[in-house]
């Protein structure tokens, strides 16, 4: 990778720490437009001198890479001596060497492990904290610990505070997370995913390698999988960046990417931030606001399908998202399913189409403008795709609602009736494919 000349500039003037703007600003990796970000202006990667980020300012839409911002230092020494005895989890990959992350807390994990979804590797409590180098060393297995530092090491933990905490990917209304550390054996990599927080990534000890590509590039598994975020299959290699020990890259939420060791383990210190739409949709998508087409009123099944039909299809439009519903569906394919244990579409759909009064259908158009105006106001364009199908499988999850229902059975009916139903509508209504 070829580094972008960058013109230093003056210090800007002191209003707290400055935000990563100005770099970006210089290096011309800024890409914001009215309606999307310009992912093609955000690669090759661009090279910065220096990193500021602050809580005046929103981070680059682009990834950046920061040579020698920590110095060179003995941290598996500093790790060994401050670790101590504390007992650790990691994980081993006795089949292979790249690791797919597992969530236990997706909605349907408890479902995935019932119907024998693979895991890649497994989770192992069988060591000490001043040990983990000694475990990603070993050549027998693939091995590979992210955790938080605190859970490592407190003092490691305090140490990283007090040299590196200022650079903690801030911007308005980010909510800061607790430093992690990251340790990763020879020829050992992550699967490519993104992550829903800005991370300022610094590589302690290496080299190390990373892949990027934008955030529209992804198939993924869908959001209630236990490998949410994770490529369903290996992409291409992409254009490579080495990171030597004391190098850093500022990788934005959303942006995909693939982290590998080759010969030499690898450790890293992962300074993250989540922006301030994961908060707002956290506490969006469980008001009414989210759905304001919702009254008082009695609501039946086949009103509420009849509705999203309307509301939908416009919201889509007005996102220019159409394809991201088709995308949306077409992760819950039929091996996906089957590791979820759900069931295939139906030929037909079973919400048949009862066509609104005037009234109604003009409340489920304006719902769909408050809620478009909601993502084009409070969601910046490149992490839109992160929270528009999420909104849309938890708006779904109302045609199958009743108490006591699963959620396997909930996340189905959405999935049978965007399949079975809305979607088949949108194509024909389109004349072709979305």
């Amino acid at each position: 990778m070829g580094k972008k000349k960058v013109r230093k500039q003056p210090p800007p003037p002191q209003r707290g720490i400055w935000g990563l703007v100005a770099a970006a600003i210089v290096a011309g990796v800024w890409a914001w437009s009215s309606s999307r970000s310009s992912d093609h202006k955000c690669l090759p990667v661009a090279e910065v001198d220096v990193v500021f980020f602050s809580q005046d300012y929103p981070v680059p839409p682009c990834p950046l890479v920061v040579r020698k911002v920590a110095p060179p230092e003995a941290w598996w020494a500093t790790l060994r001596r401050l670790g101590g005895d504390r007992v650790v989890s990691y994980d081993v990959h006795a089949g292979g060497t790249v690791f797919t992350y597992w969530d236990n807390r997706s909605l349907l994990a408890a479902a995935a492990l019932e119907a024998g979804a693979p895991r890649t590797h497994e989770r192992v409590t069988a060591t000490r904290a001043r040990m983990l180098r000694d475990v990603v060393q070993n050549r027998s297995v693939a091995a590979r610990f992210g955790g938080t530092v605190e859970a490592v090491a407190p003092e490691l933990a305090a140490m990283f505070r007090q040299r590196y905490g200022h650079l903690a990917p801030v911007e308005p209304g980010a909510n800061v997370r607790t430093p992690g550390i990251w340790l990763g054996g020879r020829h050992t990599a992550s699967s490519p995913h993104y992550d829903s927080f800005h991370n300022l990534h610094v590589v302690l000890e290496g080299p190390k390698y990373v892949d990027v590509w934008p955030p529209t590039s992804l198939d993924a598994y869908p959001a209630t999988h236990p490998s949410a975020r994770q490529a369903r299959a290996d992409f291409t290699t992409g254009s490579e960046t080495e990171l030597a020990p004391g190098d850093a890259i500022f990788l934005p939420a959303g942006w995909i990417h693939r982290f590998s060791a080759k010969d030499a383990p690898v450790l890293a210190l992962s300074l993250t931030a989540l922006p301030a739409e994961f908060s707002h949709f956290g506490r969006w998508i469980r008001s009414k606001a989210s759905m304001p087409f919702w009254d008082d009123a009695a609501w039946t099944v086949g009103r509420l399908a009849s509705t999203l039909r309307v509301f939908l299809p416009r919201l889509a439009r007005l996102l220019e998202a159409e394809s991201a519903l088709a995308a949306h569906a077409r992760s819950y394919s039929d091996d996906i399913r089957k590791e979820l244990g759900i069931a295939r579409s139906p030929d037909a759909c079973p919400w048949p189409d009862q066509p609104l009064a005037p009234r109604e259908r003009q409340r489920a158009l304006d719902a769909a403008a408050l809620v478009a105006d909601i993502f084009k106001t409070r969601y910046r364009p490149w992490l839109r795709p992160l929270y528009f199908p999420p909104y849309v499988e938890n708006v779904l999850t109302k045609l199958n609602s009743r108490e006591g229902t699963s959620p396997v059975d909930a996340i189905a009916s959405g999935i049978f009736f965007l399949d079975a139903c809305l979607l088949p509508e949108m194509m024909m209504a389109r004349g072709g494919p979305l």
